[in-house]
């Protein structure tokens, strides 16, 4: 039986760990917790970080939770044709090159308000908002910011919360782990928004029996990700420090083949993407192949996508 032990000699410890936090989310002895300078998950027993003495006497479920970690033989191992078995029924075919779908849609809001405050075509907002208005959901876990545009996970469950967090932030946010306010709300149809890393928990907890927390996402909004930039360098050194753009007037960030600032003043700042490329992850990103988040229910990208 994995547990600890195994999740951190094999992910964490040789950075091939995302950061979803999808075990910490779901360890119910609460010695696992998440540093959010590093993007990782750590054993709060400072004196046996890379141990559990609950994993010993039986507790799997950190290892049952994690989307990298096979958790039958304790070794990093993609589980997807496990997770697309329990999505679909049947593994994927060759010609399914963004994993199983189902129809592959240009769309766009058709409230007017939703896209002036979207990234660019407003689904997801437009999606979360009528699931809330229909009562097909009562809330969703999300990627907040604050003025300077650091990220932190958010339970929205007003039309004010879901159009206040709307955009992409292009640094990494640990998602998941506004569940444990879900719960604490005692909120059962929730939908998780998130990149790739972070969708494939959710159905992972479900295909690993870790349903106190999978049995409450209801629908998972995936959106399409290539990696993430590495908040210090990206936010205060390029954009603020290099190009002078004070983070608190920004009003949105976006990838376009280059890196679009738009300022509050109405003045947008251009950054070469090559510029930044350094600046990405170079942990948890380099080993996800998942581009267009296959394993959620619906997957949102604009890349390319002009106007």
């Amino acid at each position: 039986m994995s547990h600890w032990k195994e999740l951190f000699a094999e992910i964490v410890s040789t950075d091939v760990c995302c950061g979803c936090a999808a075990c910490v989310l779901v360890c119910p002895h609460h010695v696992l917790d998440y540093d959010f300078s590093m993007e990782k998950p750590f054993q709060t027993d400072e004196q046996r970080p890379n141990s559990c003495s609950h994993g010993e006497t039986g507790c799997e479920i950190c290892a049952l939770a994690c989307p990298r970690l096979d958790h039958e033989t304790g070794v990093w191992r993609w589980n997807w044709p496990q997770l697309e078995e329990s999505l679909y029924g049947r593994t994927r075919r060759s010609d399914e090159v963004f994993g199983g779908y189902m129809q592959v849609l240009l769309a766009r809001a058709s409230d007017p308000k939703i896209v002036a405050n979207a990234q660019d075509g407003g689904v997801g907002s437009a999606i979360i908002l009528h699931g809330l208005a229909t009562g097909a959901l009562d809330g969703a876990v999300v990627s907040a910011f604050d003025g300077n545009q650091m990220t932190s996970p958010k339970l929205v469950t007003t039309p004010d919360e879901v159009l206040g967090t709307a955009r992409s932030r292009y640094t990494y946010c640990a998602t998941p782990l506004a569940l444990r306010d879900a719960a604490a709300a005692r909120l059962r149809k929730v939908a998780m928004v998130g990149v790739s890393c972070e969708i494939s928990a959710a159905p992972k907890m479900a295909a690993s029996g870790v349903r106190k927390w999978s049995n409450r996402i209801a629908l998972t909004i995936g959106l399409m990700c290539s990696e993430t930039f590495l908040p210090q360098p990206f936010l205060e050194q390029k954009i603020q420090g290099d190009y002078g753009v004070d983070m608190s007037k920004v009003e949105k960030i976006n990838i376009k083949g280059k890196i679009v600032i738009d300022r509050s003043d109405g003045e947008q700042v251009n950054i070469p993407l090559d510029e930044c490329r350094s600046l990405a992850r170079d942990w948890g990103c380099p080993f996800c192949p998942d581009f267009s988040a296959e394993h959620a229910d619906i997957s949102l990208g604009g890349l390319g996508m002009e106007g």
